[in-house]
This record gives C-alpha cells, sequence and structure tokens, in this order.
C-alpha cells in the first residue's frame, strides 16, 4: 500500500501497478480477517493506520523513464525489459506486451487516410508523448476540422492504445474553472476530451 500524501488517496499494489482502490481493498481485509467482530471503528483504525505507516510523496510516484506493461517494465532508455516490482510506484499500466517485431497495418491506413502526409509523423511523435512518464513536452494538442473527418475515431483509438483506466476527461472548461479537477488527472497518462463546450474560459492560468 502506498498512500498519496497530500491527499490521503490510498493506492493498493496488484500485478504490477498501483490501484486507486486501496481503501476497498482494505475494508474486504479486514472484514475477511475479523469476521464478526469487525466494527466500524476497528476499519476507521486499521485504515487509519496503514494511511499513516505509508504515506508518499506525490513526487515519488511515476518518476522514471518507464514504461509499465504487462509482461514487465519497459526501459525507455535503452528498451529493455525488467521485472515488475512494487519499489517502483506505478500507477499506469499499458494492456499490452511489447514487442519491437508488431505490425499494425489497419491502423497504419486509417491514419494515412484521414491525415495529412506531412502530419504523419507529428501525430506518431504525439503518441509517443502519451507514453512518457514525465511528459517534458509540456504541450497540449488540438485537433481542428469538420465533423466526421476522423478526429473522434482517433481519439477513441488513443484511448484504446493506452486503456480507458489510464485516460482522464476533463474539459478545459472545467479543468480553468473547478478547483478539484486537477487532481483527476493524477496517475493518469492522458486527458482526452471531444468537442469543447461554448462557454469561454475564465482563466487560463491554472491550464498553463
Amino acid at each position: 500500500f502506498k498512500t498519496v500524501s497530500d491527499t490521503d488517496q490510498i493506492y493498493h499494489y496488484n500485478h504490477g501497478v498501483y490501484l486507486n482502490d486501496g481503501e476497498k481493498v482494505l475494508k474486504a481485509l479486514i472484514e475477511a480477517e475479523f469476521g464478526s467482530i469487525t466494527s466500524e471503528s476497528l476499519v476507521r483504525d486499521v485504515i487509519g493506520k496503514v494511511r499513516r505507516r505509508t504515506y508518499t510523496d506525490r513526487t515519488q510516484f511515476n518518476n522514471k523513464k518507464v514504461l509499465n506493461i504487462k509482461n514487465g517494465l519497459l526501459d525507455l532508455d535503452n528498451l529493455k525489459i525488467l521485472p515488475h516490482t512494487p519499489d517502483y510506484i506505478s500507477t499506469a499500466q499499458l494492456d499490452v506486451h511489447y514487442n519491437p517485431e508488431a505490425e499494425a497495418p489497419r491502423i497504419k491506413k486509417f491514419i494515412w487516410d484521414v491525415i495529412k502526409p506531412e502530419d504523419i509523423l507529428l501525430i506518431e511523435e504525439i503518441l509517443g508523448w502519451l507514453l512518457w512518464p514525465d511528459y517534458h513536452v509540456h504541450k497540449a494538442i488540438m485537433l481542428l476540422g469538420k465533423g466526421r473527418n476522423g478526429k473522434g475515431t482517433l481519439l477513441r483509438l488513443i484511448t484504446a492504445f493506452i486503456g480507458k483506466e489510464n485516460v482522464s476527461s476533463v474539459t478545459l472548461q472545467d479543468l480553468t474553472g473547478d478547483r478539484f479537477s486537477m487532481s483527476d488527472l493524477f496517475g493518469k497518462m492522458a486527458n482526452i476530451g471531444g468537442d469543447l463546450p461554448s462557454r469561454d474560459l475564465s482563466d487560463t492560468a491554472k491550464f498553463r
């Protein structure tokens, strides 16, 4: 278990990744262990003790050049697979097995059908940015174009590649106007939205 020190959210390590279901898992473990003598106060006390003993600074999460995938931890510096370990606090795992020889002819055809040839390398680079843990690029991407031209399909394709559980969908307006919305981004690999609402942006400082 690991607890984010500034939010008290408890994460639980399971099959190579830390999931934000720690409190739920603890409740089930306490019930299984103590059965009929379980009480609300006992549950609160145990969860509180676990929380206090596992506080971890937010900067310790996802802080290496490593991509968490099903068959291990892919070192992005040398593309070597390392074994999963709870010592690396990763909150996102792609549901894929790394295979440097893999091909994707249908996806390539779709990209060539809907994107201008001079923009294809940029789209591929954007996909690479999303896989980089610290996202040092500091860029936001907006797709422009009329309806039914492949924008939505491309976004769904990216979401399927990364995994729905690794994607948030906070709108630009909520991000700038709702002070709690940024917490939904923690541990996610991408924030993807469809059509932007027509509401004005009240303040862009938080977005920047």
